[in-house]
């Protein structure tokens, strides 16, 4: 979960997404959650509880979680080739 303005959060996910891919992690889709909202006086409590409240983050979570579960099972019960 990243915070902050459009660019900035796109510049970030980006530099983590590049790191973790040279180091051999897979990212399934949407594997990441931006706000694009007010947060500059808002705590980890009250953002969290805009997340759960606004249907559009709520809905982005859900999905975010769906495709990583359905990643790790993929995952585990499928190896990458190493060879």
């Amino acid at each position: 979960m990243i915070t902050g303005e459009e660019d900035g959060e796109q510049h970030i996910t980006g530099n983590l997404s590049n790191f973790m891919l040279s180091i051999g992690v897979t990212l399934p889709p949407q594997c990441a959650l931006s706000y694009q909202g007010e947060y500059e006086r808002a705590t980890k409590n009250s953002l969290a509880k805009r997340f759960r409240e606004e249907k559009e983050y709520a809905d982005a979570a859900e999905t975010m979680a769906r495709n990583l579960a359905f990643f790790a099972r993929l995952l585990t019960e499928n190896n990458i080739p190493t060879k």
